[in-house]
């Protein structure tokens, strides 16, 4: 991961955070394995489910939303979280 401080302006703070694809996919990848072991689909039975399908159904929220946890400071997560 990249991190990168933009010319700031008065108060204002901008970062440009470029994480590598490959490192993106081989989270999502990792998440869908965990969640073929656990969800259940219509017709299937719960951990018997394809990770291709999960990929189909889930992959792009899974992607979104890793990117986010990614980019997001751990301070800031822990803080949200403290209250």
């Amino acid at each position: 991961m990249e991190v990168t401080e933009l010319p700031a302006e008065g108060l204002k703070r901008q970062f440009k955070i470029v994480v590598p694809a490959g490192d993106l996919s081989a989270k999502v990848d990792e998440r869908l394995a965990e969640m073929a072991r656990t969800r259940a689909v219509a017709g299937l039975p719960p951990g018997k489910v394809p990770v291709g399908l999960l990929k189909k159904q889930y992959g792009p929220a899974l992607f979104g939303e890793l990117s986010s946890r990614r980019s997001t400071p751990a301070p800031a997560r822990r803080s949200r979280i403290a209250g």
